[in-house]
Formats: structure tokens, sequence, C-alpha cells
């Protein structure tokens, strides 16, 4: 009952014609339309999640970045502080400086995690890719076989 109530929704009343005019109206057409939606190409989802880890990666070398000023600025005002014989507000100072580097040793891990999920999302993609070409190939080759014709026949100019 509940699957009739969710599909029932999306305008024409049920049949092909509900899921085309629900995605026109651009309502949620529900579980329906997503069985009977186009499964997208593995390889274009690929191409998509490397574009966002590269660009998490981008996003992570800003952050490092803006870190490593802020430490220099730190280093530069413990020794100012230092040099003026503040060495309790220096030891703080020193601390931070330490807690900034931690920080970026952990955000560096975590930029070559995601290099290594892309490297790893690529190595699939090409195994997917080779297995499917293999596939695609033994069944030309046993068509060709059971049909018993000669290649001549395929390659004629």
């Amino acid at each position: 009952m509940l699957f009739l109530a969710n599909s029932g929704g999306g305008g024409s009343g049920g049949g092909s014609g509900g899921g085309s005019s629900s995605s026109s109206s651009g309502g949620g057409g529900g579980l329906l339309s997503s069985f009977f939606a186009p499964k997208p190409d593995p390889v274009d989802l690929a191409k998509e999640w490397k574009r966002k880890l590269a660009k998490e990666g981008r996003a992570i070398d800003r952050e490092i970045n803006n870190i490593k000023r802020q430490e220099d600025r730190a280093m530069k005002e413990c020794k100012a502080l230092a040099k003026a014989g503040r060495v309790p507000a220096a030891k703080i100072l020193a601390k931070e400086i330490v807690r900034t580097r931690k920080i970026i040793e952990r955000m560096y891990m975590t930029k070559a995690q995601l290099n290594s999920v892309s490297n790893t999302l690529q190595t699939s993609v090409c195994k997917w890719m080779n297995g499917y070409h293999a596939r695609a190939v033994a069944a030309v080759a046993s068509s060709v076989l059971t049909n018993n014709m000669p290649d001549s026949c395929y390659l004629q100019r």
C-alpha cells in the first residue's frame, strides 16, 4: 500500500506515463523511477568521482598553505615574545606551533589517502574495461565460430 501511495503522487496515475510525467514535473519519482532509470556508465561515474577527489585534494592543499602561513606568523611572534622576555607567552605559542605541525602532518596523510582512493578507482575502472572488452571480443569470436562462416565474410572491403 505504501508503494502505491508514493507512486500515485506522480500525476497521471500509473503505467509508463506516470514515470515520464513525474520526471518532467521535477517531482521525486520515488522507488519506481529508480528501478527504470538508466544505469549510469561506470566510466563516467569514475571520472566524476576522480574529479571530486582531485577537488578535495586541492582544497586540502589550500588549507595546508593557510595553516603554514599561520605557523610562520606564530613563529615570528614567538621569537619576538622570547626576545622581550615573556617566556610563558612564548611557551604557549610554541605549543600552538607544535599543534599546527601535527595538523599539517594529518592533512598530508588525508591527502595521501585521497590519492590512494583515486588510484584504486582508476585501477578498478581499467580492470572493468579490460574485462568488458575481453567479454565483447569473446562474444564476437564465439558467434563467428558458431555460424561457421569464413572470416572473409567479415573482412570485405
